[in-house]
């Protein structure tokens, strides 16, 4: 289950564990974070971009670590990994392109052209992995 963070992405959380809890399989919680050539602010490169990613991956892993504790806390098998690069590649890459994983993500539910100009991860991770996805609208 790919988080960013956001209370949006945390949606997906309700509907995940229901399936988990019901067929008694573990969830992967991962956050993207991108790479030194992706850290750009406008057209200037960012001053100590490795002190930023590091940053950025501790940041990200406590954050999947307190979703992680919680959840096991509740009974959930749980597991939690840092991805680096383009999210949604990183996420498809990740799935391993096997059917017997299911991704489930929130989406904005941007449609048209505010998805062109806004881009979606949801998007991409359905139209470029082969693994299913369970997609959850606000």
């Amino acid at each position: 289950m790919p988080l960013d963070t956001s209370d949006l992405a945390e949606i997906a959380l309700p509907p995940t564990l229901d399936v988990a809890r019901g067929l008694d399989l573990p969830i992967t919680l991962v956050l993207a974070i991108p790479t030194l050539s992706q850290l750009y602010l406008g057209t200037e490169l960012v001053p100590h971009p490795e002190d930023i990613l590091k940053r950025s991956e501790a940041e990200a892993g406590t954050y999947l670590m307190g979703v992680s504790d919680h959840l096991a806390a509740e009974g959930t098998k749980v597991s939690w990994k840092v991805l680096h690069g383009d999210p949604a590649r990183a996420i498809v890459d990740h799935s391993g392109g096997s059917p017997e994983n299911l991704i489930t993500m929130a989406t904005h539910g941007h449609s048209g052209l505010g998805r062109w100009v806004l881009g979606s991860v949801t998007d991409k991770v359905v139209r470029t992995g082969t693994s299913p996805v369970l997609v959850v609208r606000p």
